[in-house]
């Protein structure tokens, strides 16, 4: 009884001293007020040694390493830059930046602040403790480092004489502090031992994404300086959309990510210049330029009509009459006999024996002009020029593959539906497609008359095309069952909020058939193997097929991913995208 007694008395004690302690204990900064001011980006994690052991135990990553599309990013200009830096930081460092280091340094809360893209001039600071951070290799190697102080704390820091590469740590109270440039790296020093000075959250364009974003961060929250990123030729040399006037409209930006056991989501927030900085009256969440309310809503409308079985599908609001006119002649019309391309190559001479001609040249008219097949620019005027007076307030394009009977065949689906302002003519529409079609299909009217079906309309030729207008909506489409399916969900309710833009892609649907697909395209070129070749002698290596074998492995990396969706919204200055990225399991 009296042992109990004890024990009791000493746990007390002990709970006792820790909420003293903790009463006095200065609470912990946000780790970005551990940062000196002027970075370009920063990447903030609450926990990365966790996210860093998930991801190296992940499948993922294991497939990914031996994908394809790994062994092509390797070989890339890229690659081989981060290669290169990576030796100076082993030559100054005196120890690899490898996954083995990586997870030596990686704390639970931790922050990356990037100052130089090109020099890879960047700090970190994870929180650790200080027995931890001393069993690191950097740590027992800091003999090797020349000593550095800054209000009485120390650091640590080396360079290479040759590439200029400097590396720099520090170790102070449970901080791990790394650094590749000496005066950033003291900055942060000082700032995580406490002494007053300047930080990266003092920073405009820090101050107001964050105050645009969530109120509660993700588990990976990334801040973005995109008025001086853009202007940086990493930027423009490697940025893989290459929409590099899109972006420019924005001069800052957040994305924070949050992870789940069946989705991860990340929250977007972009801020335009400061030119577009009006906000729209009433505070309501309203588009700016050509986007008008009506527009955002009709989009909302539009997502309820998307089939379960879609492969992809993407509602825009307020599209251009040429934006309209483009989806209707390549995803619909398609393929279509259109106007001749400009030829921009010389023309090639062929030096012969001396024969001029053949006995095939015989039958050539010469006393008429060929007849033309090609389709005038003019004959989708008519077209356009109806989808201008509608005044277009969203469309809808609804995509799917379906492979035929035979196996062999893949066949692509498109729906397209647009949304006007006032009901749409149908007689004028018919006679808008006709013209656009008929020089391109027939030298008069075979096989371009309209067929009526209840309230659908299809060509009685072998052109597959089908069209309903009812009311303010406008359905087109190249397979009848497509159609129907989209029709059938108009009395349904959105679920929705008005949104400028919404898509979505369902991988688990499509991968298999993208694969088919692209495997046929890519066998109309002879494989190296069948190339004759001499007797041992290897094939040469040859570059992965882009699509049926690059992205594909890719593909088969991410093969867990089921879908993919994406909800745009703008409100003045500020536009939110919501991204979703659901798993198979």
């Amino acid at each position: 009884m009296k042992r109990a007694l004890r024990t009791a008395a000493i746990i007390a004690v002990a709970l006792g001293a820790w909420a003293a302690y903790q009463a006095v204990a200065p609470a912990s900064k946000p780790m970005v007020k551990l940062m000196p001011p002027g970075a370009l980006l920063y990447l903030e994690a609450k926990d990365f040694g966790g996210l860093l052991a998930e991801w190296n135990a992940s499948p993922q990553k294991a497939s990914w390493l031996k994908s394809d599309n790994y062994s092509e990013f390797s070989r890339s200009r890229l690659f081989l830059r981060l290669q290169e830096a990576q030796k100076e930081f082993t030559v100054a460092a005196g120890l690899p930046p490898d996954m083995k280091f990586a997870s030596e340094v990686a704390g639970q809360q931790s922050a990356l602040a990037i100052y130089d893209i090109g020099k890879l001039e960047f700090v970190y600071v994870t929180r650790m403790p200080s027995a931890r951070s001393m069993q690191t290799a950097i740590w027992q190697l800091r003999t090797k480092f020349e000593p550095r102080s800054v209000g009485g704390a120390d650091f640590y820091v080396r360079s290479d004489p040759q590439s200029k590469r400097v590396v720099g740590f520090a170790a102070t109270g449970d901080y791990l502090v790394l650094g590749t440039r000496e005066d950033l790296l003291a900055g942060a020093v000082a700032l995580v031992s406490g002494q007053a000075g300047r930080t990266l959250a003092e920073s405009d364009w820090y101050v107001k994404s964050v105050a645009a974003g969530p109120k509660q961060p993700g588990d990976l929250r990334m801040v973005l300086n995109l008025a001086e990123i853009a202007q940086t030729p990493q930027f423009r040399t490697y940025w893989i959309q290459q929409n590099i006037t899109d972006t420019r409209q924005y001069w800052a930006g957040l994305v924070d990510l949050y992870r789940g056991a069946e989705q991860y989501r990340e929250e977007r927030v972009l801020l335009r210049g400061q030119d577009q900085e009006a906000e729209a009256e009433g505070g309501e969440e309203l588009p700016q330029g050509a986007v008008t309310a009506e527009g955002a809503k009709a989009v909302a409308d539009l997502v309820k009509l998307v089939p379960d079985g879609a492969g992809v599908y993407r509602a825009m609001a307020n599209p251009t009459p040429k934006e309209a006119l483009r989806l209707v002649l390549t995803k619909v019309l398609t393929p279509h006999i259109g106007p001749a391309p400009v030829e921009k190559l010389a023309p090639q001479v062929t030096l012969t024996s001396g024969q001029t001609g053949s006995a095939s040249d015989l039958e050539t008219r010469i006393d008429q002009e060929p007849i033309s097949r090609y389709t005038s620019e003019r004959a989708t005027d008519q077209l356009e020029s109806a989808l201008q007076q509608a005044g277009l307030q969203a469309v809808l394009q609804v995509g799917s593959t379906e492979r035929a009977p035979d196996g062999v065949f893949i066949g692509l689906r498109t729906v397209l539906v647009f949304v006007s302002s006032a009901d749409w003519n149908g007689d004028a529409l018919r006679d808008a497609m006709q013209a656009a079609i008929r020089p391109g299909l027939t030298a008069s009217r075979f096989g371009v008359e309209w067929r009526q079906s209840g309230t659908t309309y299809e060509l009685d030729g072998l052109m597959p095309l089908v069209m309903a207008a009812q009311g303010r909506y406008l359905f087109l489409s190249n397979d009848r069952q497509a159609l129907e399916a989209v029709m059938a969900r108009s009395a349904r309710e959105s679920k929705l909020r008005p949104a400028t833009y919404a898509a979505g892609f369902s991988h688990a649907g499509e991968r298999d058939n993208f694969l088919r697909l692209t495997g046929l395209i890519d066998r109309a070129a002879p494989a190296e193997s069948a190339m004759p070749r001499a007797e041992g002698e290897q094939p040469a290596p040859r570059e992965p097929e882009f699509f049926s074998e690059n992205v594909a492995s890719l593909s088969a990396a991410l093969q867990d991913v089921k879908s993919q969706s994406v909800v745009v919204r703008q409100s003045g200055s500020k536009v939110r995208q919501t991204v979703t990225y659901v798993w198979a399991k």
